[in-house]
């Protein structure tokens, strides 16, 4: 009789443990909130050794901080993004195949961009409306230490623009899915 319980008690537990994990990763999923401001001071993704454009003097306000840092932020695993221009970003991804990429924006995806000249943008979706298309991204800009721009801003788009969000002069490369 104990032989028969023991694979019925093995079951049972095997089929709680994937139901409870798949539960956890479909309210992970859901547990997304969009960044509509800059993150506090007191927020170890962005300013702590966490992340390895604040040590190196390259922290906040700057793009490439940002994005690291949201991308922690989301997924609470230390990303395997470059660590310099942001125009490095998309290509180091292909080479190495840390994350899968391509031309569609995700919530959370990493946008990126070259400049002509060097330099470039990456920035973070964070909302995507899927009946019509609309996108909001969110960016920090090492222009901001200039007054050019605010150290934190959101871009609107639409999921369809060749260049979305980005200036004229830019050159969209693409979105890494490091939060998938």
């Amino acid at each position: 009789m104990l032989i028969r319980r023991i694979p019925a008690v093995v079951l049972t537990v095997a089929i709680l443990f994937t139901t409870v994990f798949a539960l956890s990763i479909s309210a992970s999923a859901l547990t997304f909130t969009m960044r509509t401001t800059m993150p506090s001071t007191d927020n170890e993704y962005y300013y702590s050794d966490k992340n390895p454009f604040y040590p190196a003097g390259y922290g906040l306000p700057n793009c490439t901080a940002y994005a690291y840092g949201r991308v922690y932020e989301i997924t609470g695993k230390k990303p395997n993004l470059a660590t310099s221009n942001a125009e490095d970003w998309y290509g180091y991804n292909m080479r190495n195949g840390y994350y899968s990429y391509g031309q569609t924006p995700r919530l959370g995806a990493v946008a990126c961009w070259s400049y002509n000249g060097g330099g470039g943008h990456v920035a973070v979706v964070e909302y995507i409306n899927t009946s019509t298309g609309e996108m909001i991204l969110s960016n920090s800009a090492w222009s901001a230490r200039y007054g050019t721009c605010e150290p934190f801003y959101l871009t609107y788009a639409n999921v369809n623009d060749s260049n979305p969000g980005g200036s004229s002069w830019w050159n969209f490369q693409g979105y890494i899915y490091a939060v998938d």
